[in-house]
């Protein structure tokens, strides 16, 4: 009987503050979902059944808000202070609509000797300056800048990692046929190091007859018309003859890719 009351009386406290637009989410150290009232479940956007059934407990806080960033800052602020007070934040619901919060922290350890962040979280109905607005606004603007530079860098080291691993002459060229960078580690056809290829003119090494001028032509078209064309040719390396197929591709503005593969085996069987 005591705990069915004890049940009622947590649950009448849970709709009142549910309707005064205050809500308690709990945490795992890692941003995970541990539990969460009505109360958050309005303000969040969270499907209350799913958290009824205990469907969304260790769920990441990244799966279930479409931009978790700040109540993960919020944990993260949490655990290493203590607690937090009064922190008037934007979050982004489930739904992608961004409200005024106000949010306090409280880190505390279970039985088990794991460690929980509490977030109590209210509309932050208070009036706000037009500097404390400003301020938000870069805030959030810088927030969205480290996002979108982190993402960069990591498409980046992707990349390089692809086209490092790629076994191609890999070059960046000008429209006249200036070499502005090569790939490290690619192999040389021309017979040239790398350090003396950057600067040079694709026209002053020892290529068959017309095909300097024929890559010219395809890069000043690629750059013009936004079209890639494949050319064939033969160079001498190491006393032999090598067989390469080039396609040159517009890269930036006036600057073209030549790729070049050594299909000598290939041609060898065919």
């Amino acid at each position: 009987m005591d705990r069915m009351n004890r049940d009622r009386t947590l649950s009448r406290r849970d709709e009142a503050l549910s309707h005064a637009g205050v809500g308690v989410c709990a945490f795992s150290a890692d941003g995970s979902l541990i539990s969460a009232d009505e109360g958050a479940s309005r303000l969040l956007g969270l499907d209350t059944t799913s958290l009824r059934s205990g469907a969304l407990v260790k769920t990441p806080i990244a799966d279930l808000l479409p931009d978790p960033s700040t109540i993960l800052t919020c944990i993260v602020d949490t655990l290493r202070s203590g607690g937090l007070r009064d922190r008037v934040v934007q979050v982004t619901t489930v739904s992608g609509e961004v409200i005024p919060l106000v949010i306090d922290g409280i880190a505390g350890r279970e039985v088990d000797g794991s460690t929980t962040v509490h977030l109590v979280m209210r509309h932050n109905t208070r009036p706000q300056s037009v500097a404390g607005r400003i301020g938000m606004h870069f805030e959030q603007q810088i927030d969205a800048y480290r996002r979108r530079e982190e993402e960069l860098r990591r498409n980046d080291i992707y990349h390089r990692a692809m086209i490092d691993a790629m076994p191609d002459l890999i070059m960046c060229m000008k429209r006249d046929g200036t070499i502005v960078d090569i790939k490290p580690q690619s192999p040389d056809p021309l017979g040239v190091d790398r350090e003396a290829l950057i600067g040079a003119n694709i026209t002053e090494f020892d290529l068959p007859d017309g095909v300097a001028d024929t890559i010219l032509r395809v890069a000043a078209e690629g750059l013009d018309g936004g079209t890639h064309e494949s050319l064939y040719f033969s160079v001498g390396d190491r006393g032999e003859q090598r067989q390469y197929e080039a396609r040159v591709v517009p890269f930036r503005e006036q600057q073209v890719l030549l790729i070049a593969r050594d299909i000598s085996n290939r041609k060898h069987v065919e």
